[in-house]
């Protein structure tokens, strides 16, 4: 079957609302934003409680470990669930989903299990890297290979059903993740300890329950589609390469969002770690909100670049950045001019300055907005790219840690901030230079509001007034926002 063709597929738009079937642009973009608002509000309420149930060096310690498990992640599944969402639809298209579903499926199972223990064995050499007590270092590690094997069997889950655009139930998943986290780490800080090894254990615990949960529900809706079978679709040497390459930038994506709490870390311990934490529970919304953006546009895009050609993907791509960016730049602001106010919710002892939090803002609006850039990317194959992209991101992250570890500058967590900062706008800029070089740059309109972010770090009044511009020009010019991007636009919107 060739591109531009009918093709077979799972349940469309149009079918009647189940859990495991597909939706619309719209209705994944909605289901994705309703999801990630409700993660982020139990996930602020979850960060408040356990402020005040965890001493500032426990906190700091939970969240340090929850950011190594985070940063595994990828190197635990070899990146092997980004490939499989790439893919994913190319099979649905050929009618070898199912073949390509259970092979890729059981690879990705075997190197979790195989590298994740390799952690776990490795916990006493490994531990010598993390900024903790070293009496709590070693156990930290072995939790930590648990929750990052849990969370690989999670995301292959989870990835699958954003390739196959199934995003009512990646919302109910997410959000299932986040309060059942939630409820198990509260009651094990209330009823019995602080100590920040045993709170994390949950973290894998209600990932692995809910993996398998919908595991279950995304195989019945595969074989309900009564796809005729095929020979088998294994994982071949595109899958391998692009999935390599995505678990590099995934290494590298993840320690960029990190980074500044590394360093904050390492030069002054979990203490300021966790005041640090705490003002990333409310600049994050930004970044969850972009991502969910762009995790859904990225679905849709592969669809149409497999079943109807590349010309019509690249529109929708490029319309759905510019909303997606626009939205990124528009939460920042928000955020931004009302974080003297949201700050107050916290201890003294988490206290941070509006400036900094200023700063976090525009790093997360940065990272966010790397999604979108990245879908290019991938759409491409060119995962490689990619990782250069986020590893030259981090490289700038780790050159300004050097120098501002030298000066004499005493406000560790603003360091900490700029370097976050740093390495996410670096990421973003060299993404642009890169696809502009390879004739495939994001148009001057997407990239003008891409590069309006540092604004929210320099002064929200000015990222206000640039917010301002862009929406007289989206609403306003046809140079702004072309005739086929606002037939797309006009398809998103009033289709339900």
């Amino acid at each position: 079957m060739t591109r531009g063709q009918p093709s077979q597929s799972l349940p469309d738009p149009g079918a009647p609302a189940t859990l495991f079937g597909a939706q619309s642009l719209l209705a994944s973009a909605g289901a994705q934003v309703v999801a990630v608002s409700a993660g982020r509000v139990v996930g602020f309420v979850r960060g408040i409680a356990l402020t005040w149930l965890m001493t500032p060096a426990s906190f700091g310690a939970l969240n340090v470990g929850m950011t190594v498990a985070n940063v595994l992640m990828p190197l635990v599944g070899l990146g092997l669930s980004q490939g499989m969402m790439r893919y994913a639809p190319e099979h649905e298209a050929r009618g070898t989903l199912q073949g390509f579903v259970r092979s890729a499926t059981r690879v990705a199972m075997i190197v979790a299990g195989v590298v994740s223990l390799a952690v776990f064995l490795m916990a006493g050499r490994i531990a010598l890297f993390l900024p903790i007590a070293e009496s709590q270092s070693i156990v930290m590690i072995r939790v930590v290979a648990g929750c990052a094997f849990s969370l690989t069997v999670f995301h292959i889950v989870s990835d699958l059903l954003k390739g196959l655009r199934m995003f009512r139930a990646v919302a109910v998943m997410d959000v299932a993740s986040v309060v059942g986290y939630s409820l198990l780490a509260i009651a094990t800080a209330w009823f019995w300890t602080d100590n920040a090894a045993i709170v994390l254990t949950g973290y894998g615990v209600s990932s692995l329950i809910l993996a398998i949960w919908f595991a279950g529900g995304l195989r019945k809706a595969i074989r309900a589609r009564g796809e005729v079978r095929h020979r088998p679709a294994r994982p071949d040497a595109r899958l391998w390469r692009f999935s390599l390459w995505m678990m590099g930038t995934m290494l590298a994506w993840q320690t960029l969002q990190q980074c500044g709490l590394w360093y904050l870390s390492w030069m002054d311990g979990t203490e300021s770690a966790g005041a640090f934490y705490a003002a990333r529970l409310f600049a994050q919304l930004v970044l969850w909100g972009g991502l969910a953006l762009s995790s859904a546009l990225s679905a849709h895009v592969m669809r149409a670049w497999e079943a109807d050609g590349s010309a019509d993907a690249l529109v929708r791509l490029e319309a759905g950045t510019r909303v997606g960016c626009l939205a990124i730049l528009a939460g920042g602001v928000v955020l931004s001019m009302t974080g003297p106010w949201l700050l107050r919710v916290f201890r003294s002892e988490y206290s941070v300055d509006p400036q900094t939090f200023d700063t976090l803002v525009a790093s997360f609006c940065a990272l966010a907005t790397f999604g979108f850039v990245q879908i290019r990317f991938s759409v491409e194959e060119q995962s490689h790219r990619s990782f250069w992209t986020c590893a030259g991101g981090l490289l700038v992250a780790s050159l300004v840690a050097v120098v501002l570890s030298r000066l004499s500058g005493d406000d560790l967590i603003e360091q900490a901030a700029w370097i976050t900062f740093a390495g996410g706008m670096s990421a973003v800029v060299f993404a642009i230079v890169l696809l502009t070089f390879h004739g495939s740059s994001p148009s001057p309109a997407s990239v003008a509001v891409m590069l309006s972010i540092p604004a929210i770090a320099i002064d929200s009044r000015l990222a206000l007034v640039l917010l301002l511009l862009w929406l007289a020009l989206f609403f306003g010019s046809r140079r702004f926002v072309t005739g086929p991007e606002r037939r797309i636009l006009s398809e998103w919107f009033t289709r339900r």
